[in-house]
C-alpha cells in the first residue's frame, strides 16, 4: 500500500489530505483508488467533495475533504516513515506554522513554535526522526518526526531558503537564495552533518542562479536546480554544473531523485508545446539531462516525489483539472484525475 500526501491549495484556504492508492507504480491504471481525511484543527466546517469521476480505470469515487482553515496556509508536507509526517506553513500574521501526524495522515496536531520564526517554505523528514524545515532566514530541525522543533543558526544571513532535503542520516542540505539587495540573486547552498544542528554555507560562483528545488538520494546524489542544474555527488559537499539538452525555458521549480539514479525535474512554466508541457530526465546519476514529451492536455507541472524506486510521481494542472501522474523516463505511464472544485489546485505531493 502506497500513501500519496497532497497540499490542496485554494486561495488563503488549505488544508493536507492523504490519498491512499494501492498502487503508484505501472499499476496505477488498473488500481483502486481509496482515501481517507487528513484533518487539521478547524473553526469552519468542513466541506465534502463527492464522488468524482476517475481516469484509467481508477476508482469511480475519488473524494477529499477540505477544511477551510483560519490559522493560514501549508506550504509542504514530508514524511520519515509510513506513519510519522510533518508538515510547515504560515499563519495569517506571516509566521511560521507546523504540524505533525503519526497517524499516516489521518490526523494532524499544530506544533508550537516561537513567534520570532518567519513563514516556513519547505520540509524534510529522514526515516531516522530527523526533519529540517526552512524558510526566510530561518532554519528549524527535528529529531522526532517535526512534533518538536528548534532554531538553527543561519548561516547565510536572510537567505530564503526554498528546497531542503535529507536524505542520509545527519546529513542535510538546503538551498534557495541569496538576500543580496545588490546585484541579481544568487543561488546558494548549505549543508548540515550532524542533523541539523550546525549549518555550512558552500562556496559557490557569484554566477549561480537562484536555486529552487532540490532532491538529495543515496548514496551521495544530489540534484539542485532554478534557472539551471547543480549536482552533488558527496551528499552536497561539492558542486558542479550540469549542461541541459534543449536548454531551460523559465526555470525548474521541482525536481526529485531515486537511489537508482534516476531523475526527473518539472518545470514551473506554461506548457512547452502543443503536445503538453515536457520534463526533465536523467538516466545516469544526473551525468545528463534531456526533456521527454508529457501528457496531452497539461498546463503545467506543480510538484514531483521521486521516494520510490524507478519512477516518479508528479502533480500537475491540466485542461480538466488537477492531475497525479506516474512519470516514465521516457515518457508518462499513468494519471488519474483528482477531485475538482473552484479555485483549488494540488500543489505539493509526497510517496512513500
Amino acid at each position: 500500500m502506497t500513501r500519496i500526501e497532497v497540499r490542496i491549495e485554494s486561495l488563503a484556504m488549505l488544508t493536507v489530505a492523504a490519498v491512499v492508492l494501492s498502487s503508484c507504480a505501472s499499476q496505477l491504471a488498473s488500481s483502486h483508488t481509496h482515501t481517507h481525511t487528513a484533518s487539521l484543527p478547524t473553526t469552519s466546517p468542513a466541506s465534502h467533495l463527492g464522488p468524482q469521476p476517475a481516469r484509467k480505470g481508477l476508482s469511480q469515487a475519488l473524494s477529499l475533504s477540505e477544511p477551510a482553515p483560519s490559522f493560514g496556509l501549508i506550504t509542504a508536507v514530508s514524511c520519515g516513515t509510513r506513519s510519522r509526517c510533518a508538515a510547515v506553513g504560515m499563519t495569517t500574521r506571516a509566521t511560521g506554522l507546523a504540524y505533525a501526524t503519526s497517524t499516516s495522515g489521518a490526523s494532524w496536531h499544530r506544533v508550537q513554535l516561537a513567534q520570532s520564526v518567519a513563514e516556513l517554505e519547505a520540509v524534510s523528514c529522514e526515516r531516522s526522526g530527523v526533519c529540517v524545515a526552512t524558510g526566510t532566514g530561518v532554519i528549524l530541525s527535528s529529531n522526532d518526526f517535526g512534533a518538536s522543533w528548534h532554531a538553527d543558526p543561519d548561516p547565510l544571513r536572510g537567505a530564503l531558503f526554498s528546497a531542503v532535503s535529507c536524505a542520509e542520516a545527519q546529513v542535510c542540505v538546503v538551498t534557495g537564495i541569496s538576500a543580496s539587495a545588490f546585484g541579481a540573486p544568487q543561488g546558494v547552498i548549505a549543508i548540515s552533518t550532524d542533523a541539523g544542528s550546525l549549518w555550512r554555507a558552500e562556496p559557490l560562483s557569484a554566477a549561480t542562479p537562484p536555486l529552487d528545488a532540490l532532491s538529495c538520494a543515496k548514496p551521495g546524489l544530489c540534484v539542485t536546480a532554478g534557472e539551471g542544474v547543480m549536482v552533488s555527488v558527496d551528499a552536497g559537499a561539492n558542486w558542479s554544473p550540469r549542461y541541459v539538452s534543449g536548454g531551460i525555458s523559465s526555470e525548474i521549480d521541482a525536481v526529485g531523485c531515486e537511489s537508482k539514479g534516476i531523475c526527473i525535474g518539472v518545470d514551473a512554466g506554461p506548457a512547452r508545446s502543443a503536445a503538453g508541457s515536457s520534463y526533465l530526465v536523467s538516466t545516469d546519476s544526473a551525468q545528463s539531462f534531456h526533456w521527454v514529451n508529457g501528457p496531452r492536455g497539461l498546463l503545467w507541472w506543480r510538484a514531483i516525489t521521486c521516494a520510490l524506486q524507478s519512477y516518479c510521481v508528479a502533480v500537475a494542472v491540466g485542461q480538466k483539472g488537477p492531475l497525479v501522474v506516474e512519470l516514465g523516463t521516457s515518457g508518462p505511464r499513468a494519471s488519474a484525475g483528482l477531485p475538482r472544485a473552484p479555485g483549488l489546485l494540488v500543489d505539493a505531493i509526497w510517496c512513500s
